[in-house]
């Protein structure tokens, strides 16, 4: 699951940076410039928290039950409305 958030990350990456913003931000005029500039700061920001969310959660430990949890009693009307099956 990793490499294919990876490989999607990676596939808008190059299609946004290597395609249309990284050279439109070398070869474009002023006004071009500066708005492929910003978009490319932009997107760098959020993939960077993207990513740093991403990892966050993937390397967290899942947690356990706490030691002394019991599941709930039956609740005795609940109990009395399901049919018995034999």
């Amino acid at each position: 699951m990793v490499l294919i958030v990876l490989g999607i990350i990676g596939l808008t990456y190059y299609a946004t940076v290597g395609l249309v913003y990284g050279p439109l931000s070398e070869e474009g005029t002023e006004d071009e410039k500066k708005v492929a500039q910003t978009v490319l700061v932009t997107y760098h920001v959020m993939i960077f928290m993207i990513l740093w969310s991403y990892f966050a959660i993937v390397l967290a430990e899942p947690g356990s039950v706490p030691e002394r949890w019991e599941p709930p009693e039956e609740d005795p009307e609940v109990a009395a409305n399901i049919p018995k099956s034999e």
